[in-house]
């Protein structure tokens, strides 16, 4: 792993800097090569070829069969994994230290002498199938090196893909302290249909009558009532010809959804001027909000108290408990400085949650909260209580109206869950992006497909990737049929290729698709491509599972909506148990069916017009066959259906702050 780290560190540095503008069209094409020489990336990963012995071949084909079975007892299949097993095993560790090196095309495949590592882990399986023994079972993410990598591209390859086999098993073992799951099951393989897979009408349902249940079902005063139309919001509006919107927060998507939409639903034909003022918005990158949409005042005060404040990503804000009175004053301070308060007849705060609320409490003026993120993330255990409270007495204040909006229904289920609280759920539509799809080909005519970011989640195994889709591209020239399109990674710098440039929206249009690697519940990136109609091509569900299992697991970063540290809540003396079988984070002897049961909520998963892969090759295939005019009709009309709801929405939301 030592020789490997060099490769990591330059995948892991991924957007932490630019290295200037965006060339016109940015391509991800090596320029070195690699250490060891191509050889076929599927005969590697499914041992065929000059440097593996026809053995492993013979044995794949037995096992394709009895999988296709289902994997019922076979004497003869268990008597040659047994053999395999014993034989191979001297070997195993040697070959799983390799394995990764020659991934990234360090050391060339002859120096595996011939194992096959996945053709081992699946005789690890079987006999484990024949046995129940817990040694086999667990031997095989050792084998397989599933602590160290969230990818172990078995999937990719003609052997069983074993994560979608053992994960279940191992949960179960660990959780029950016996095999009687695995002895009882009577149809072993692939376990997408054990797991859960809920809709969004059922959970709906099902928080709204535990509301009820426990005394608090009734969602914001505001929500009740028939929406105001145009006219009806023209009316109110009256002679107003000026309305100044003052936008806080500390992500600058979380802050331009809800007041674009806001501007959009009070575009109503009266000659409204809005003038909004952005502050506090540094990330992803401070100034953005300039660069990109020309909002350029500055409120130097403001930031130095969340640079002082706001300036963590893991762990805890040590100063909250016995600084929330010092940062308090401190915000007062800043608010009443210069000409604060009057940039603003109205607040959209896009967060922090505890943000908002210290700013609700110094100042009463008509706010729009904007939950992109869970209420507490990195706020310390034992103060968590304070925030639920505020966040609850803040939406059932009316004069001035708090007004809060979640952007998902994991974060409406937690604040269904900690604050018991019905909050209305609105996609976010980027609209601010305000940018055509209009893709442009790489040299020599093929089409541009982005890729995103694979080091903020992959570690080590984000190169593997790399080098494997490119040898797959290879494999395909070499062989005359080459792919008509051209994946260019985003933030890389490896083997001579540099695409750690900044980029903007209007680059973004400029790509033919994108492969979308998702590494939390909800990315304002998905939303604004998906709003471009630009075609969005997905891990498949399974395989999405596996990752965040991964990275729950075995890391610290990632997936922060789903964490055990968002978790918490109000005291509830009804005594009625939450409703849904998983609270909204992962805990940490939930596992695969918590995770596919929040996963499936997403807009990963409930947006329509989607492209999945269960596989690389399967990627390269689907992005080959990729039906582009269909699949953006299909967007453009979800796109408008889900936009005039969230108009009726924010119209609503509009005629509540105005008064």
């Amino acid at each position: 792993m030592q020789r490997l780290l060099p490769l990591f560190l330059q995948l892991a540095a991924v957007g932490a800097k630019s290295s200037g503008a965006a060339s016109e069209v940015l391509l991800s094409r090596p320029t070195k090569p690699p250490s060891a020489r191509f050889y076929p990336p599927q005969e590697f990963l499914d041992c065929d070829g000059a440097n593996f012995s026809s053995v492993w071949r013979g044995f794949r084909a037995e096992v394709a069969e009895n999988q296709r079975k289902g994997f019922p007892p076979d004497r003869a299949l268990y008597d040659r994994a047994s053999t395999i097993v014993q034989e191979f095993s001297d070997g195993v560790l040697a070959a799983s230290l390799k394995f990764p090196q020659v991934l990234v095309r360090q050391i060339p495949v002859t120096r595996l002498n011939g194992f096959c590592l996945f053709g081992f882990a699946t005789a690890l399986f079987l006999v484990f199938r024949h046995e129940l023994s817990t040694d086999r079972l667990e031997a095989i993410g050792q084998t397989l090196g599933w602590v160290e990598w969230p990818l172990d591209f078995m999937e990719s390859s003609a052997w069983p893909t074993l994560w979608r086999h053992v994960s279940l098993h191992l949960e179960e073992f660990q959780r029950r302290g016996d095999v009687s799951w695995s002895q009882e099951l009577q149809h072993w393989g692939d376990d997408d249909a054990l797991l859960p897979h809920p809709t969004v009408p059922e959970v709906e349902g099902a928080l709204l009558a535990w509301l009820r249940a426990v005394g608090t079902g009734r969602g914001q005063q505001w929500l009740e009532g028939e929406a105001p139309g145009p006219m009806d919001l023209a009316r109110r509006l009256g002679n107003r010809k000026r309305l100044r919107v003052l936008v806080l927060g500390h992500h600058l998507g979380s802050s331009m959804e809800p007041f674009s939409m806001l501007q959009a639903a009070l575009n109503v034909g009266v000659g409204l001027e809005i003038s909004a003022a952005f502050y506090g918005q540094r990330h992803p990158k401070p100034g953005l909000a300039c660069q990109e949409f020309g909002y350029c005042d500055e409120n130097p005060l403001l930031e130095d108290w969340f640079r002082r404040y706001e300036s963590r990503w893991l762990g805890h804000y040590d100063w909250m408990p016995d600084g929330w009175d010092e940062a308090l004053g401190k915000l007062s301070t800043v608010i009443g400085s210069g000409d604060f308060m009057s940039k603003g007849d109205l607040v959209v705060c896009g967060g922090p949650g505890w943000f908002c609320v210290m700013l609700r409490i110094l100042w009463s003026v008509p706010m729009l909260l904007y939950f992109a993120w869970p209420i507490t993330p990195l706020i310390p255990p034992g103060f968590k209580t304070h925030i639920f409270s505020y966040i609850r007495s803040l939406a059932q204040a009316t004069d001035p109206p708090a007004l809060i909006v979640t952007a998902n229904w994991v974060l409406a289920a937690q604040f269904a869950q900690q604050v018991r609280m019905q909050v209305p759920v609105q996609r976010p539509h980027g609209i601010y992006v305000n940018q055509t799809y209009a893709p442009v080909a790489a040299p020599g005519g093929n089409q541009r497909v982005m890729v995103t970011r694979i080091g903020q989640w992959a570690r080590v195994s984000g190169v593997a990737l790399l080098e494997l889709v490119w040898s797959y591209q290879e494999q395909a020239k070499k062989t005359n049929q080459p792919h008509p399109f051209e994946l260019v990674f985003l933030s890389i710098k490896i083997r001579g290729t540099d695409t750690n440039a900044a980029l903007k929206y209007a680059d973004f249009a400029k790509f033919h698709a994108c492969v979308f690697w998702p590494w939390d519940a909800m990315m304002l990136l998905f939303n604004e491509l998906y709003t471009m109609t630009m075609p969005l091509v997905l891990p498949s569900r399974r395989w999405m599972q596996q990752l965040i299992s991964h990275s729950l697991s075995h890391t610290e970063v990632n997936w922060w909506h789903l964490r055990e540290a968002v978790g918490g809540g109000l005291p509830d003396p009804s005594g009625v148990p939450f409703p849904l079988p998983y609270q909204p984070w992962i805990q940490a002897d939930d596992g695969l069916r918590a995770m596919s049961y929040w996963y499936q909520l997403t807009d990963f998963m409930q947006f329509p017009h989607l492209t999945y892969f269960d596989s690389l090759p399967e990627m390269m295939e689907k992005l080959r066959t990729l039906d582009v005019p269909t699949i953006r009709r299909g967007m453009r009309a979800y796109n408008r259906v889900t936009f005039r709801d969230s108009l009726a929405f924010y119209r609503r939301a509009a005629g509540e702050l105005i008064g």
